[in-house]
């Protein structure tokens, strides 16, 4: 099971948009590894021009992020 303090964690991590890893060693948790996407700069002009094509985001883009910009 995971502990109620880790479980927070990982909650709060997709929260943002990252995917939470949890990595163990045999049974026991060994740590939390947290991926995020990087949003390099131009990328709105991108998803436009491809928006324009008929092309859609898949679903899991951070289109709040993506809007920042």
């Amino acid at each position: 099971a995971v502990p109620p303090l880790v479980e927070e964690q990982v909650n709060a991590v997709a929260g943002q948009g990252a995917t939470p890893l949890l990595v163990c060693e045999g049974n026991q948790l060994a740590g939390l590894v947290v991926l995020e996407d990087v949003l390099k700069p131009g990328i709105r002009e991108r998803f436009e021009r491809l928006r324009a094509m008929g092309l859609r985001t898949a679903e899991g883009v951070d289109l709040a992020r993506l809007e920042a910009l």
